[in-house]
């Protein structure tokens, strides 16, 4: 699911929609441990889902890059 929903394309991600419900995949994206910054954005607008509930955003905060201050 992660996968698709990183690098999919938009009929890929409307598919997983159809397939897994919307219901499934509110409970299984807080735990995914990686999503791309635009991926996770989308998903917790339409999930309305906090996006600091998310595993994969604390993850990304605690790793700042070697310019970002």
């Amino acid at each position: 699911m992660e996968k698709v929903l990183n690098y999919g394309l938009w009929s890929d991600v409307v598919a997983i929609f159809k397939f897994y419900g919307r219901d499934r995949i509110r409970r299984e994206i807080p735990q995914a441990a990686y999503l791309k910054k635009t991926a996770l954005s989308f998903l917790c607008l339409v999930l309305d889902l906090p996006e600091n509930e998310c595993k994969c955003y604390a993850k990304t905060q605690s790793n700042l890059g070697h310019w970002q201050h």
